[in-house]
């Protein structure tokens, strides 16, 4: 979900005075985020952390981290696979969705962003700004990522209602992972 954004190829000054040769920067604590959230909407070949050790770096003209520094790291701790699967999946399963006419209204989307605002206890309008910019998430970003799982959501409603549920709950795999459910909702009602 890493997006770039066009840019001229003049070198630009940023917040932090230092010359960008027409690059966008997106906030690696998103990136680098234990909760998996979305990594950031601007992508390039490097960014800086938000932080004060990003600031010094950059004033003593040290690198920063890079999105290949990430994508190694990922990749080393074989994570980036999945990661990469998880993104390729999404990204088809709403053209599909889209192909099939499936659409998103406003009201779905409003809804939506509603959804995640208090899953995220962001209450007010300033909360959620104050939010996207630590991710380094766009509003655009944001929107598009709910528009996909939307989509995403009504795929799989549809193939769901197509599908033989006998022939599926026939699998092992998926007969044990009913099996474990049971269960789990089984002793937490005793509990």
């Amino acid at each position: 979900m890493w997006k770039e954004q066009a840019s001229s190829t003049s070198p630009r000054i940023n917040r932090l005075g230092i010359k960008i040769a027409g690059r966008k920067r997106i906030n690696a604590e998103s990136a680098l985020s234990p909760t998996g959230q979305h990594p950031g909407a601007y992508a390039d070949k490097d960014f800086w952390l938000d932080t004060e050790r990003s600031k010094d770096m950059a004033k003593n003209g040290e690198s920063g981290i890079t999105v290949e520094d990430v994508v190694d790291y990922l990749r080393l701790t074989g994570q980036f696979k999945s990661a990469l699967h998880e993104v390729v999946s999404r990204k088809v399963a709403a053209r599909i969705a889209t192909d099939r006419g499936y659409k998103v209204t406003s009201s779905e989307l409003q809804k939506a962003v509603d959804a995640f605002r208090v899953t995220e206890g962001l209450h007010k309008v300033s909360d959620t700004n104050r939010w996207l910019r630590a991710n380094g998430v766009t509003l655009e970003a944001l929107e598009e990522h709910l528009q996909s799982s939307l989509l995403v959501s009504k795929l799989k409603d549809a193939l769901e209602k197509g599908t033989a549920k006998t022939k599926v709950l026939a699998s092992e795999p998926v007969r044990s992972i009913v099996r474990e459910a049971v269960f789990h909702d089984f002793i937490q009602n005793k509990l």
